[in-house]
C-alpha cells in the first residue's frame, strides 16, 4: 500500500493517531497533528492528492529520507515509490527518527541530508549528474 493510500485510509477512517478526527474539528475546529494544525480543508486536500499523477513527470535522482520508527508513513510503505521513479530514487532510512524528526539530533540529519540532495539536484540542473557530494555538518 502506497503512503497516499495508507492517508487515505487512516483519514476515511474517521481516526488519525488513534483520535476522531470529526470530534477535534467540532471541539477545536482542527486536528492537532503532532502539534501541527490541520484544518478541514488539509485533511480534504490530502484525501484527495494524487501523489503518483503529480511526481510521475520528474525525471532527476530523487532521495526520500525517512525514519524506520515512523508510525504514521512506514519504511514498507515509503519502498513504494523506489518502484514509481523507475530506479531514479534512493531511499535513505534515519535509524530513530520518527514522524515528527522529534529529536535534534534526527531533526539534524534530516536537514543535512536535505541539503545535500538540494546540491546534488542543482549540480545535475547544468547536465549529467557528477558524483554525489558530501556537505559539511552543520
Amino acid at each position: 500500500m502506497s503512503e497516499r493510500a495508507h492517508l487515505k485510509e487512516l483519514i476515511g477512517s474517521g481516526t488519525l493517531q488513534g483520535r476522531r478526527i470529526a470530534a477535534e474539528f467540532a471541539q477545536k475546529g482542527y486536528f492537532d497533528n503532532n502539534s501541527q494544525r490541520m484544518s478541514p480543508d488539509l485533511v480534504d486536500d490530502l484525501v484527495k492528492l494524487d501523489v503518483y499523477r503529480r511526481s510521475g513527470a520528474f525525471t532527476r535522482p530523487v532521495r526520500i529520507i525517512h525514519g524506520d520508527r515512523d508510525d504514521v508513513a512506514p519504511v514498507s510503505q515509503v519502498r513504494t515509490y523506489l518502484e514509481h521513479y523507475n530506479g531514479n530514487a534512493v531511499l535513505e532510512v534515519v535509524a530513530g527518527a520518527d514522524h515528527a524528526w522529534g529529536t535534534v539530533l534526527h531533526r539534524t540529519q534530516l536537514r543535512q541530508s536535505t541539503l545535500e540532495s538540494f546540491v546534488e539536484h542543482f549540480r545535475c540542473l547544468k547536465g549529467p549528474c557528477p558524483a554525489p557530494v558530501r556537505v559539511p555538518a552543520f
